[in-house]
């Protein structure tokens, strides 16, 4: 982990849930994972780490998954931008997915070198590939979540693919979940 210079996202550890986000996924899952960042400031996701910075993305780290975790899947979204008229959607800014299951954290600032050979970034909803950092507009305030899927597979889907496709890929193989929420004020 690393010191104070790191993102700031306030932790919930998730409990059993039966569903996994607002997008349809049908899993019951019931083992969790302790997400987190290494420091905590109210919940408040820093600048540095948004639209008024240089959009770095936060430090993480987890506990270990259940037995039979192939892969990690990475997915942060904003709580307050739904998109889609008939179908819910929150606006993804940061996808990554087949990450190695004997990692234990992701470093602050991560660019696609840092990933393994095999580790996949997704495309946000701009879309670009990687991270996306928070950029409410002006004067408002959003919650943002980042969600750990550990699973019982590796997707051996394409770098670049949408949360759309992320979600209904992982349906039906997540052993656990852990889930952080910030907010980032503009």
């Amino acid at each position: 982990m690393r010191g104070l210079s790191s993102c700031v996202l306030c932790l919930t550890l998730i409990l059993p849930v039966s569903a996994c986000s607002p997008q349809k996924i049908h899993q019951t899952v019931t083992n969790s994972l302790r997400l987190s960042s290494s420091t905590t400031s109210g919940g408040n996701i820093p600048d540095r780490c948004g639209c008024k910075g240089a959009g770095a993305s936060p430090e993480l780290s987890w506990t270990d998954p259940p037995p039979g975790t192939k892969g990690f899947a990475l997915v942060m979204d904003d709580r307050d931008a739904a998109l889609g008229h008939l179908h819910r959607h929150y606006f993804v800014h940061w996808l990554a997915f087949d990450l190695d299951p004997t990692r234990r954290e992701l470093p602050e600032a991560i660019a696609k070198q840092s990933l393994g050979v095999d580790e996949r970034l997704g495309s946000n909803d701009v879309p670009t590939l990687g991270y996306l950092g928070p950029c409410p507009d002006s004067g408002s305030t959003h919650h943002y979540a980042l969600t750990l899927y550990a699973l019982d597979v590796r997707l051996g889907l394409p770098e670049g693919t949408n949360g759309r496709v992320l979600l209904k890929a992982i349906d039906g193989h997540i052993l656990a979940r852990g889930e952080l929420m910030g907010t980032y004020t503009r």
